[in-house]
């Protein structure tokens, strides 16, 4: 151990030293100072850091060193690298040859590759340093002088049919713009294999095993499960081949595994559509298609292989899946997180949304009903939450059941309940829904919970005339009593009754400035700055999440300024709906 950490557990002695900084953003010393085109290094030093086009001043913390952040091009010219060689660097240079126009027949990325006697082949070349030119040999014929392009720029070279056989590419560079460089050539091979074409037989293959291909080529999960992708499958006709879809979790283990059919060799996609339509009509467990983080469709051929076609799911680590029938919806967690504490669990009831209480993990992992009526399940680990409004089919109480009435009777004019408000309807609000009745019955949960922050925020008066406008008893009287709340500042309130569908039109910044100046001009809130009312309005409107800190400053910035508050949700709740005929409500200004 102690032999291991010497070795590795230290960075050179300096007084400079030079890290590469990795896709991670871990950086790793590079003892040999050797840079490499594309790539980001931090170079630290004990002493003055040399002056380099490519690199910026970088903050260090640590006393007694200086250092630069090196960004380096994908191509570097002749004056950044004789500047680089100048400052202490070695330079790798690269040139790439590789297989253009029609692909090859085969390349293995290596300098191999294989062509029929009828194709032209061509090749592209590229460099990320100053060269002067190409020298090009096919075998033993004279070479090809090509004058290089600049670094970066591909050359292409198409080269006349070949008889079959076996044949070399020599690419060498005779020569470099940079004046500094090693006069020694540096020179590589491309190997070409020519053969004939092979006679084709319509569904066959020319060789004994199978090839597969899928419409979308990358299909997901659940393109396949509902029947949107297909697969095609040539291989020697006659033969037989078991197709199945294995379904995994998160760590890749195996929960289900079902055959799609047993096809007789070569089968298109007329063929796969007539097997999964007869799949799609067999008994199968759902949860293992709801629970599966991904899939493969299995091509099994016995001796002549097996085929996987990946199966891609974008899912949560944490996640909820439900299944509806027509009597019950039944929801259960899955956890694919692999932290190492478990994640938590609450629920909150339609019938009391902020009374949050806490779930059994286990009991929800292995799948539950939800009670009647049902409400808001909430997965936490971490800081990440994962929201399930789920709606039960049974209802208790007849057809007045459907829709449940929320119980908000403890509520307490507090700024300490209007964020425990604020902060339920973000969670009821971000959830998706499953279930009967869930998207109606959270939208009366929200109304309500709107109504209760006004109440808290605005007061009793201002809790009834939005009571009596949403009730629609008397829509000009119910505006008539929001004007009143305002008592010596009705002009306010007047002005954004009569203009409230085009502060709703406006984008926001200009809406803020608007409203900031009508409160100004009627000094509903001398001193005070009036975004925070509109910013709430957006956070109950989903269009704004701020975190727990900003949310509780919103509050107490507003909880002195319910004029503010009121002006802000007058916009909210008549922007959309109210009538051009109701603008002169309350008098005129």
């Amino acid at each position: 151990m102690e032999h291991l950490l010497a070795s590795e557990g230290h960075i050179s002695p300096g007084p400079t030293w030079l890290f590469r900084v990795g896709a991670d953003g871990q950086a790793i010393e590079m003892v040999g100072r050797l840079v490499r085109p594309g790539h980001t290094y931090v170079l630290i030093s004990t002493s003055e850091v040399p002056n380099l086009t490519a690199a910026t001043p970088t903050s260090i913390v640590c006393e007694g060193v200086k250092g630069l952040r090196l960004e380096l091009p994908r191509t570097l010219s002749t004056e950044q690298v004789a500047e680089l060689k100048a400052a202490g660097f070695s330079i790798a240079q690269t040139i790439r040859v590789w297989p253009a126009g029609l692909a090859a027949r085969n390349w293995d990325g290596e300098g191999a590759t294989e062509w029929l006697e009828n194709e032209s082949p061509c090749f592209g070349i590229e460099h990320d340093h100053p060269i002067a030119e190409y020298q090009v040999r096919l075998g033993t014929d004279p070479p090809l002088t090509i004058a290089a392009k600049a670094a970066g720029v591909p050359t292409f070279i198409r080269l006349q049919p070949l008889p079959a056989g076996n044949h070399v590419l020599s690419v060498r560079v005779i020569g470099h713009a940079a004046p500094d460089t090693s006069s020694q050539p540096v020179e590589g091979w491309i190997s070409l294999s020519i053969r004939p074409p092979n006679a084709w037989v319509s569904g066959t293959i020319g060789h004994c095993g199978l090839i597969a291909s899928s419409e979308p080529p990358e299909p997901t999960l659940d393109e396949f499960w509902e029947g949107l992708s297909q697969i095609e499958v040539l291989g020697p006709a006659g033969r037989h081949v078991t197709v199945s879809v294995e379904l995994l979790d998160g760590s890749g283990a195996r929960i289900a595994l079902e055959q799609v059919g047993v096809l007789a060799l070569p089968f298109g996609p007329e063929t796969w559509r007539s097997a999964f339509a007869t799949f799609e009509r067999r008994e199968k467990d759902p949860w293992g298609y709801l629970a599966a983080s991904s899939g493969r469709i299995l091509v099994d051929g016995d001796e002549l292989g097996t085929i996987r076609i990946p199966l891609h799911r974008d899912a949560s680590p944490i996640r909820w899946v439900w299944r509806s029938t027509n009597k019950s919806t039944q929801i259960r967690l899955v956890d694919d997180h692999d932290g190492e504490a478990p994640p938590q669990v609450s629920f909150r009831s339609f019938a009391r949304p902020l009374d949050e209480k806490p779930f059994a993990v286990a009991d929800v992992e292995a799948g539950i009903e939800p009670e009647t009526p049902g409400g808001l399940f909430v997965a936490s680990y971490g800081d990440q939450h994962v929201p399930l409004v789920v709606g039960v089919r049974k209802v208790d109480g007849g057809l007045g059941g459907l829709l449940v009435e929320p119980d908000l009777r403890t509520v307490l004019r507090t700024r300490e309940d209007a964020l425990i408000i604020v902060k339920a309807v973000v969670a009821w609000s971000d959830a998706r829904v499953a279930g009967a009745f869930a998207i109606e019955r959270r939208a009366r949960v929200l109304d309500r919970l709107k109504e209760c922050l006004h109440y808290v925020m605005c007061g009793a008066n201002w809790a009834a005339a939005e009571r009596a406008l949403r009730e629609g008893r008397s829509r000009e009287k119910a505006v008539e009593a929001l004007i009143e709340c305002f008592e010596h500042k009705r002009a306010f309130a007047i002005v954004l009754v009569r203009d409230a569908a085009k502060f709703a039109r406006l984008p926001d910044h200009v809406r803020q400035r608007e409203f900031a100046s009508l409160a100004h001009r009627y000094a509903v809130a001398p001193g005070v700055a009036s975004q925070p009312a509109l910013d709430l309005s957006d956070v109950l409107d989903r269009g704004l999440r701020p975190d727990d800190t900003e949310l509780a400053t919103m509050i107490d910035h507003l909880w002195n300024c319910p004029g503010l508050t009121a002006g802000a949700r007058i916009v909210q709740l008549l922007g959309r709906s109210y009538p051009a005929s109701a603008s002169n409500v309350g008098g005129s200004v």
